[in-house]
């Protein structure tokens, strides 16, 4: 027979739900539900992890792309130190507790052999309330199909049969008590009684209850009262009250007589009434026994005073108050924590800063950029362009440089001449107005492009071109609103009425919130198009002006619209459409440009070097399960 080595099983605890797995067992833990472990957490992975009992016990594989945390440290393969607590996706996920439960004997070189022995010891204050010992259970195996043995009758009751001396105690009933010629009595009634008198009957019962007791008596009667007594009331065949000839209280030694108590009569001269408790000191029942020890003492509740109490009031705010644990944790180095703090904190910044600036550009100034980086962020999570490294940023930094300079010496004099400030633009004025803007936030991404190109002989994916051209039209935007912004406060320091000022703090609004976000959409669109202009050349001039014309007539519509309309649901219906195309680039860049590069008409036969640093979203690029 094969060498048998012990393992132990599992225990596994999740929330208020429990696990136990075998050594055999693969366990598998993640948010997909044919897991043998479902966690609802959406910050776990579909398939987070698995749990398998090695030679050397059970073991932990991360296989989804969320992490898990041991001790606060991040893990991907490793032997569990039972028992252990595992946190997964993040130091503050969902926390798995792992406990080592039963052992069980593996055999090295067949099937696992079942032990019993934890069975029973889980088991035995059961098997206890039955009468059976851990040891006569477990050398009792269940043998073959037979005859049911007739069922042993329950012991006797000391107060009820006297068999409970400590010479009867070794006798399991009457009738296996010897008798003097030591052979065994013909029947349970030849069998002395403890009191020495005979039973009443052959057919009684010796381990029943009195012949005359009444199961359904009311329970105030009088357990020790001569059949058919009332409670409460005097009875010939009653024995005489405490302290009488004749009671059977007489034959206590020292059983004190006492004084009158609270709960009814005294003892010494009459009853208690029914359902009294007895006198202090007095034996409740016939054979009454003081418990081991004497009698006990009803605990009471100590009043806390002075330092105790203070240090279980620190006690208590450290634990609900952990500040230093606080200090400690690694969450705060997450993303999302650190920009919750300045988002947090910076209306009131402002407020505090600029409560006394006369110049009504500030707070659009502030909370434009304000406003800003969460649209960056947004744009980030839609278009998905990859790892933007320290050559990404320098293109974006550069590029927004380029644009405020070019803004204030070539796209505001340009503007002048289309139409004048604060009044409507004619159609042909605002296609003028849509291609000069557009134009002064392509030509960076297009100068940067074509320099990544010849010096570096780089090309980058055209979703990473697209995500920089937003990032440089929010700079436009924000720049841009600031004009805006002063004339939309003077018009509510200038409101004739409620509803004119209402106007003028929505129209402040949409400046803030909006106007960046306009021109980063229609900017990603003309990026998207310069970007497969430099990767593919041969239709370089066409991508180009296509990808600079279609957001500049967008541009165009909108402005003229807002004039041209005393509705403004014509501006909607444009933005609605600019919104279209801009989401639609955003999911199909990647297949829009792998149909370009099969197809000779955009690739063509180009000049310069055509290896390019490949970015493709593919499966690798997904977002964590």
């Amino acid at each position: 027979m094969a060498t048998s080595v012990g393992m132990n099983e599992l225990n596994v605890t999740l929330g208020d739900r429990s696990y136990r797995f075998s050594p055999g067992e693969t366990v598998r833990i993640g948010r997909s539900p044919d897991n043998d472990i479902v966690v609802g957490d959406p910050t776990v992975s579909r398939q987070h992890a698995q749990m398998s009992c090695g030679p050397d016990g059970w073991e932990w594989e991360n296989v989804g792309r969320a992490m898990s945390f041991l001790d606060g440290q991040p893990i991907s393969r490793v032997l569990l130190p039972l028992p252990a607590a595992v946190q997964l996706a993040s130091g503050h996920g969902p926390v798995l507790g792992l406990q080592p439960g039963a052992q069980t004997q593996a055999a090295s070189g067949g099937e696992a052999d079942h032990d019993h022995t934890s069975v029973m010891d889980e088991n035995q204050d059961w098997l206890d309330q039955l009468g059976f010992a851990n040891g006569d259970a477990a050398a009792s195996p269940a043998g073959p199909a037979g005859p049911a043995a007739p069922a042993e009758a329950p012991a006797p009751d000391p107060l009820d049969s006297g068999w409970g001396t400590p010479e009867a105690a070794q006798w399991g009933s009457p009738a296996d008590a010897p008798s003097p010629s030591g052979t065994p009595w013909e029947s349970p009634a030849d069998a002395p009684s403890p009191s020495g008198t005979p039973w009443e009957s052959a057919d009684a019962d010796p381990y029943g209850p009195p012949a005359a007791a009444d199961p359904y008596a009311p329970a105030s009667a009088d357990p020790y009262a001569p059949a058919g007594a009332q409670p409460g009331m005097p009875d010939a065949a009653a024995p005489p009250p405490y302290g009488q000839e004749g009671s059977p209280q007489t034959d206590w030694e020292g059983a004190p007589a006492g004084p009158s108590y609270s709960g009814g009569e005294p003892y010494l001269g009459g009853q208690p009434y029914p359902g009294a408790q007895p006198h202090p000191g007095e034996q409740p029942y016939p054979g009454w026994q003081p418990p081991p020890g004497g009698p006990r003492e009803v605990p009471r509740i100590r009043p806390v005073h002075g330092q105790q109490q203070v240090d279980e009031l620190a006690t208590a705010l450290h634990i609900l108050v952990p500040i230093r644990s606080w200090l400690h944790d690694p969450g705060w180095r997450q993303f999302v924590r650190l920009l919750v703090i300045p988002y947090g904190l910076l209306p009131l910044v402002f407020i505090a800063l600029f409560a006394s600036s006369n110049d009504l550009s500030t707070p659009g100034w502030a909370y434009s950029l304000y406003i800003a980086p969460l649209w960056a962020i947004v744009f980030w999570l839609l278009i998905r362009p990859g790892p933007v490294e320290r050559r990404e940023i320098g293109i974006a930094a550069g590029s927004i440089v380029f644009v405020l300079i070019w803004i204030h010496i070539v796209t505001i004099n340009i503007n002048g001449l289309m139409g004048k400030a604060g009044r409507p633009l004619s159609f042909p004025g605002a296609i003028g107005v849509g291609i000069n803007e557009e134009i002064t936030k392509a030509l960076p991404i297009f100068v940067a492009a074509i320099l990544l190109l010849r010096m570096r002989q780089t090309k980058l994916d055209v979703r990473m071109w697209m995500f920089l051209g937003t990032l440089v039209g929010l700079a436009f935007g924000v720049t841009e609103q600031a004009g805006y912004t002063s004339l939309d406060i003077a018009g509510i320091a200038h409101a004739q009425g409620n509803s004119q000022a209402i106007v003028e703090v929505l129209a402040f609004a949409e400046r803030v919130f909006v106007d960046g976000f306009q021109h980063a959409m229609w900017a990603g669109i003309s990026a998207f198009f310069i970007g497969l202009a430099i990767n593919y050349p041969r239709r370089r001039i066409q991508l180009i002006a296509f990808g600079i014309a279609v957001p500049a007539v967008l541009h165009a519509l909108y402005d003229w619209s807002a004039g041209a309309f005393a509705s403004l649901w014509v501006p909607i219906l444009v933005q609605a459409l600019s919104l279209f195309l801009f989401l639609g680039y955003t999911m199909s860049a990647a297949a829009i440009e792998r149909q370009v590069r099969q197809t000779p008409m955009f690739r063509g036969e180009s000049m310069i070097m055509e290896r390019i640093r490949d970015q493709q979203p593919s499966e690798d690029r997904r977002a964590p399960s």
